[in-house]
């Protein structure tokens, strides 16, 4: 030892922590060596050099260990230098802010140091290892941030420094690998449309970094001048396009760079805010398009700033002369353009004291919706009825001699020997009717919830439910709930779904495809989306949904004292979840979790639990408990300790019955699936619990058919639309309502509809016909012998078998074989 060494100096000379050090030697870090003449080195000490040789070079892990040490040598003297001021909080503040500057620069440093150790583990772990078989970037951040953590163990300051740096370093590593390279001319929307397609099941938080990434920026205010010098219309279309595809956040400042460009250069006079609000008042389309740039906004407070920005500009322009603009809003509300828009700007004439101005608009927004329901959806009815006439007459004659299985794979089959032109005039026409069915629920709902001012303006709740009680409108949005649920995904239509449950209750078919379609699409989102249950904000939002849960389930015609006590017990476990304010740590959240899965738990003892409540109630629970999980541990479903824990969660509210029930649940939701559409992109839950959401529409909607998942074979019994009506294809009304096949899940599904459109056309070329019984039966994997038995009656003695409660099995068994051994009748 020499004089004035301390042990931070042999520390640094050999390489090591001042910690490793004091250890090794049972000493403190503080301790005077003075009277110690010689110390022990750690076994990873290193010589130092002498004046003839080079230092041998760091490893990465002695260059973090060096920063770290510098980081809180330099907050120590910070710290020292604030105490050892004056008491005058003004001083002390400036010392502060001067010697923060060194700390900031040893973080930096420290961050630096960090980055490249993780960076050479990942490397090195992941050299020459194919590409299926690395190991994830992520796991490799923590368990090396872990590592780094635990050699300076006791250091509070380096413990929360390190612990930020790690995790900022995650972050960025995340960002990187959203954000898409690009070579070659692309337009900023293209770029913008592809990054949201990354980001899709993303947590907010990575979202919200990405969309702050100065590359995603740039992207966001180029395609803010790429619409500013369109053509009105053009620019107005493009900003629609590109607004559907990506996260409210950045829409919003899409918009907002195009409503306030930082430099009025950047755009032309006909794509500038003012000509595209004057052209929406003119021209239905661009209205239509500016509509759904309004809906596409959040409900964040600057996205309604932009909203009421908007409003006032065409309410400003259209005031004193609004009979234009009223035909034209009516018109193209009436063919699916948004009445909240026209509604807003209602409000906004009214705020500026023109009542009459409002009046015409608001009436504009009740005739576009009328019309919507008594023409475009009974064209959109009648346009999907012919199209597929053939295949609903083969259905009438044939069906009821045919399994589900068999049913199925005759109309995968009819359609698979289809034209392409006639496939996709099939899409365009069922693509067009699920659109207008959510664009009049969603104005039904609009209408409900109109601003206080305008009240008074508006049509009555009584009169919107009579506008929705109407068999055609009944069988429109039957048929779209059962192929798309996103018909309710917005605020306003699922206001809209619980009018129509409310008043058409007595209808078991379109109960149980809205009432199922609104649990999964606005319910189930909403009780596993909740992040803060110390928020009342969030809280009141879940027991709203609970509320609705109650509405909707017992218009469903579920027993009202099974409904109490499962959404009683729901209600515990939020309570449960709920922590004091001063204990609102992790390891809190994790008891609160703990004590709400053993409330939840306690669902498996009902006895209502194996019925349709249960499996409704099973599905809530898992979405309250896995939603919690997802929301304190900030992770994704793709984190595999995330996947178990949801496992043993779905296992312990009885939604699952093991893990590999979970995984395979997990495996059937995939957004370009048929399932993708029942749980993905809903705009309840957050992007961090999206995947979640459709493994939860699994549970609810087709639990049978992961059973069959799980034995790698097609399943042949499928959950009903209703999801609590047992294993079963689903059938809506009679031959002349909307019929045939109907549900979440499958394979070509096709339901037909006969609105107004006769058959008798196809019976005038019997041999035609008789071809196409021949290939449906062959398609349904029916035998020679079977189908010359089904063939060689009329289908009403078909359809009478049914009625008498012959079972497919047993028809076709009677038609091939009409008597015993014994010669006597069946």
């Amino acid at each position: 030892m020499q004089p004035h060494d301390t042990v931070q100096s042999v520390a640094a000379t050999h390489n090591v922590t001042p910690e490793e050090l004091a250890r090794t030697n049972n000493i403190s870090v503080d301790s005077d060596l003075s009277h110690i003449a010689v110390l022990t080195l750690p076994p990873n000490a290193t010589t130092p050099a002498t004046s003839d040789q080079q230092p041998p070079p760091q490893a990465p892990a002695q260059k973090t260990d060096a920063a770290i040490a510098a980081y809180d040598a330099a907050v120590k003297q910070r710290d020292d230098a604030v105490h050892s001021a004056p008491h005058n909080g003004s001083i002390r503040q400036d010392i502060f802010t001067s010697e923060s500057d060194a700390v900031d620069q040893a973080q930096k440093a420290m961050d630096a140091a960090i980055k490249d150790e993780i960076g050479g583990q990942i490397a090195s772990r992941n050299a020459g290892v194919p590409a299926d078989f690395q190991t994830p970037s992520d796991q490799i951040i923590k368990s090396a941030g872990d590592a780094i953590a635990a050699r300076h163990q006791g250091d509070a300051v380096a413990q929360s420094a390190i612990g930020n740096s790690v995790d900022a370093y995650q972050m960025q590593q995340k960002t990187d690998a959203l954000i898409p390279s690009f070579s070659g001319p692309l337009k900023a929307s293209d770029k913008l449309a592809r990054l949201s397609t990354n980001l899709q099941g993303q947590p907010q938080d990575v979202i919200d970094h990405v969309a702050a990434d100065p590359r995603v920026q740039g992207w966001i205010s180029d395609a803010a001048k790429e619409a500013g010098h369109e053509s009105t219309a053009d620019c107005a279309k493009d900003l629609a396009d590109l607004t559907q595809n990506v996260p409210p956040d950045i829409a919003r400042q899409v918009i907002q760079q195009w409503w306030t460009p930082a430099d009025p250069n950047d755009l032309v006079a006909s794509a500038s805010p003012s000509g595209v609000a004057s052209m929406a008042a003119s021209d239905k389309d661009t209205y239509k398009n500016l509509a759904a740039i309004y809906g596409a906004l959040g409900d964040d407070p600057q996205s309604q700033s932009l909203k009421q920005q908007i409003a006032s500009t065409i309410a400003g322009q259209q005031q004193d002369n609004p009979t234009v603009a009223s035909r034209t809003f009516a018109d193209a509300i009436s063919d699916g353009g948004d009445a909240k828009l026209a509604i807003d700007v209602a409000s906004q004439m009214q705020a500026a004291g023109k009542t009459d101005a409002a009046k015409y608009v608001m009436g504009a927004a009740k005739l576009g919706t009328i019309t919507m329901q008594k023409q475009t959806l009974t064209q959109d009815m009648q346009a999907y009825g012919k199209q597929t006439q053939e295949l609903k007459a083969l259905i009438d004659d044939l069906g009821p001699g045919l399994t589900p299985e068999q049913k199925q794979n005759a109309i995968n089959g009819y359609i698979a020997s289809k034209s392409k032109d006639w496939q996709d005039q099939l899409a365009a026409i069922k693509d067009k009717l699920v659109s207008d069915t959510r664009a009049f629920s969603g104005d039904i709902g609009a209408l409900l919830d109109v601003p206080d001012n305008v009240k008074q303006l508006a049509p009555s709740r009584d009169f919107l439910g009579k506008l929705t009680d109407d068999d055609t409108t009944h069988q429109a949005i039957a048929f779209a709930a059962t192929q798309d649920p996103s018909v309710f995904k917005t605020k306003e239509a699922g206001e809209g779904a619980l009018l129509m449950l409310e008043v058409a209750h007595k209808s078991k078919d379109f109960v149980a495809a809205v009432g199922s379609a609104y649990i999964g699409r606005n319910i189930l989102p909403a009780l596993a989306d909740l992040k803060n249950p110390n928020d009342p904000a969030q809280i009141a939002k879940v027991n709203q949904a609970l509320q609705n849960l109650k509405d909707v389930a017992g218009i469903m015609g579920l027993p009202k004292s099974d409904i109490d006590e499962g959404t009683d017990k729901l209600q515990k476990a939020i309570t449960a979840l709920t922590t004091p304010a001063e204990n609102t740590g992790l390891a809190e959240g994790v008891q609160g979790l703990n004590a709400a899965t053993a409330e939840l738990s306690e669902l498996k003892d009902f006895s209502f639990i194996s019925g349709p409540a249960g499996l409704l109630f099973r599905t809530a629970a898992l979405a309250i408990s896995g939603g919690a999980l997802l929301s304190q541990t900030g992770a994704t479903m793709d984190d595999p300790s995330i996947k178990n824990g949801l496992a043993e969660l779905a296992f312990g509210v009885g939604a699952a019955q093991d893990a590999a029930h979970f995984g395979t649940a997990l495996n059937l939701v995939d957004r370009n699936s048929n399932l993708g559409k029942w749980g993905l992109g809903t705009s309840e839950a957050g992007e961090a619990t999206e995947k979640f959401v459709g493994v939860l529409n699994v549970f609810y909607f087709a639990d049978i058919a992961v059973g069959g998942a799980q034995k790698n074979d097609t399943a042949t019994e499928l959950f009903s639309v209703a999801g609590v009506a047992g294993g079963a294809l689903s059938v809506f009304g009679g031959s002349e309502a909307l019929g045939g096949l109907a549900g979440p899940i499958g394979f070509g599904i096709a339901t037909v509809a006969s609105i107004g459109v006769g058959v008798a056309e196809h019976y005038a070329k019997q041999r035609e016909y008789h071809e196409a019984e021949v290939k449906f039966l062959e398609d349904a994997g029916i035998g020679d012998n079977i189908r010359a038995g089904m063939l060689s009656v009329p289908p009403e003695q078909i359809q009478d078998m049914q009625n008498r409660g012959m079972s497919p099995e047993q028809i076709q068994i009677q038609l091939t074989y009409p008597t015993d051994v014994h010669g006597r009748p069946y």
